[in-house]
């Protein structure tokens, strides 16, 4: 469901602001990641 919304919103951008949206959801996730691994180490550490 989200991904054939995100593939449609997509196909609707104008070709220049995709390799634009595509960095900023790549930077969103990457964040995502890295701030989720810090917590997990941290929890491991604290125990």
């Amino acid at each position: 469901m989200f991904f054939q919304l995100l593939k449609r919103t997509l196909n609707d951008l104008p070709s220049f602001q995709i390799p634009l949206f595509s960095l900023t959801l790549y930077v969103w996730v990457l964040k995502c990641v890295t701030f989720e691994y810090v917590r997990a180490h941290q929890e491991r550490s604290a125990i």
